[in-house]
Parts: structure tokens; C-alpha cells; sequence
């Protein structure tokens, strides 16, 4: 096999905003490995290092008689080292009441859309061909961060306010693997709305998820806060997750809190060699209290999907 055929099956990255924001592997430096006449780094392909954690760990091959510092060379699958640093296609969001569906689309050449239609290259491409010449390509691994929509708060009192606040959704991250040929949905919930009236309950916030097969995580969202007096603030939503655990591992996960306008979001460490830290974007917080005279409650804020790789 030529070395120009290794690196068509090999994850070789390329400068996201004048940086490599992988760590790369010694070979990419080596004088030794050359492609027309250039080191790996120097023409611009350098390889990432390997990842002996994540869900893509085991992702890696070599090449009988491949030999570098004198052992045989392991190198990483195309597609197969995610990370969280950097977003791939626009954020998903939900609207008021309603969720927001789209499918993540794998293709048989690696190409990867996000798009309203299952199987279809419309909309966002966020991978190109295994073959291309440029990354990513082959995507077959994404971080996916969520959080479902907050509930609205309840209507006010005739002529006072009671402490009626819409709950706090929940958020959380996960790895997922796309079929070879497939897709994956993911889901945005919207924020619930308020309702104003006598004793008006505000509307629960919608469920944000990912699923892939029969492999699902969910942020479910808020409650609804109760209308009229002394009565419960909205619930927080849930967090939870199910499936093969080939396709689909937690990364971290947050059930939301009762009650709280405050935004939800979630920390952590990404399983990485780069162990880079992130904070997803705050959403999914319950709505305010409805003011006197039997005023509506706040919306809940909108639940959102991101992909990284």
C-alpha cells in the first residue's frame, strides 16, 4: 500500500483558525515520512494522536511492514477523533411549544449533512467525502451537547404576584458514532409559554434529544409553573440516557432545577488526549412569574442541539 493510500484511510487534520487544535503524533514531524518532498506537518496534514479514551478509542489500524521508531505504526480511522472545540453546523434550536427536528445523514463516500429530510444532502454539510482534500471528511463520531426547553411561568393574582416561576430544563453532552450508512436525529425543544387567566398554568417546556438507532439521550424540559395562589413552581426536567453503549456514551449529564429562570448549562472534560475543558451555552430557564391582574407567566427559554467533531 503507497502512502498516498494510508493517509486516504487515516484522520489527518488540518489548521482550524491558524492553529491545530489537536495534539499531532511525532510522525507528522518525521523526515522519514514524506509526501512530495514535505513532511506531514509542512504540507498541511499532519496526524492527530491517537485516543486511548472515548468511545473511539479502538478506532485505529495499521499497515503490515509500516514501520516508525523502529515498531509498527498504529494510525487513527478517518472520522474517528472527535472533539468539542469546534461546532460543526449551526445550532438547532426549538421554538415556543414546539421541537425542532433534523438528521444528521451519513453517506456511503463519507460525506455527513444536516438536514430536514432523512437521508438526504440538503441543507448543512458538516463532513467531506473519505476521499476529499479537505476535513473533516469522513465524520463517523460527534460530541452532542443538549438542553430542553424551560417551562413558563404561572399567571399572577388579581392583585398580587405569586411566586409561580417556570423550572429549569435539563442539559447534558454525549459521544455518538453514525451508522456507516445512515443517520441520526436530533431534536430541539422549544421553551413553554405563559398563559394568562384566573389560575392560568404556564406550559412545560419540550424535550431536547439525540438518538442514533435504538440509542437515545434526552433533556427533558421544564415545568409549567402553577397559576393562582400558593401554588409549586415548575418542575426541573430530567436528564437520562439508553441504548448501546458502542453507540452512544455520556460525557456528563444535569437534570434541571425547580423553579429557577437561571439557565442551565453543563462543564466537562473532554475525553480526548487534548482534555480541553468546555461549558455548554446556557439555556432552557424557566419563565417569570406572571405579574397582577392575571398576567401571563414568562416563557421559558429555548432548548437547543449542537455537533462538534
Amino acid at each position: 500500500m503507497l502512502f498516498t493510500e494510508i493517509l486516504q484511510n487515516a484522520e489527518w487534520i488540518m489548521l482550524e483558525d491558524g492553529i491545530y487544535k489537536r495534539f499531532l503524533d511525532g510522525i507528522s514531524y518525521a523526515d522519514s515520512v514524506k509526501l512530495g518532498g514535505q513532511t506531514l506537518y509542512n504540507r498541511g496534514t499532519p496526524i492527530p494522536t491517537k485516543s486511548s479514551v472515548g468511545l473511539y478509542r479502538n478506532e485505529t489500524f495499521s499497515v503490515s511492514g509500516f514501520m516508525y521508531g523502529g515498531t509498527p505504526y498504529v494510525f487513527p480511522k478517518v472520522g474517528c477523533r472527535p472533539s468539542s472545540r469546534t461546532q460543526r453546523g449551526p445550532t438547532l434550536w426549538g421554538t415556543l411549544n414546539t421541537q425542532v427536528t433534523r438528521y444528521v445523514n451519513r453517506f456511503a463516500d463519507g460525506e455527513v449533512w444536516v438536514s430536514t429530510a432523512i437521508n438526504s444532502r440538503t441543507g448543512a454539510q458538516i463532513s467531506s467525502a473519505l476521499t476529499a482534500t479537505t476535513w473533516p471528511r469522513g465524520i463517523r463520531y460527534l460530541m452532542v451537547q443538549l438542553c430542553g426547553g424551560g417551562g413558563a411561568g404561572g399567571s399572577g393574582g388579581l392583585g398580587v404576584v405569586y411566586s409561580n416561576y417556570g423550572g429549569q430544563a435539563a442539559a447534558g453532552a454525549v459521544c455518538i458514532q453514525l451508522p456507516e450508512v445512515g443517520y441520526a436525529t436530533i431534536v430541539a425543544g422549544g421553551g413553554g409559554s405563559g398563559v394568562s387567566g384566573i389560575g392560568a398554568n404556564g406550559n412545560s417546556g419540550r424535550q431536547s434529544l439525540v438518538t442514533v438507532g435504538s440509542s437515545s439521550a434526552w433533556a427533558t424540559g421544564g415545568g409549567g409553573g402553577d397559576g393562582g395562589i400558593a401554588k409549586n413552581p415548575g418542575s426541573g426536567g430530567s436528564w437520562g440516557y439508553s441504548g448501546e453503549s458502542a453507540v452512544l456514551s455520556l460525557i456528563v449529564g444535569s437534570s434541571g432545577a425547580t423553579g429557577s429562570m437561571a439557565p442551565n448549562s453543563v462543564a466537562y472534560t473532554d475525553p480526548t488526549p487534548e482534555a480541553t475543558y468546555h461549558v455548554t451555552e446556557g439555556s432552557g430557564g424557566g419563565g417569570n412569574r406572571g405579574g397582577t391582574g392575571y398576567g401571563a407567566g414568562g416563557n421559558g427559554m429555548q432548548g437547543f442541539v449542537k455537533l462538534f467533531y
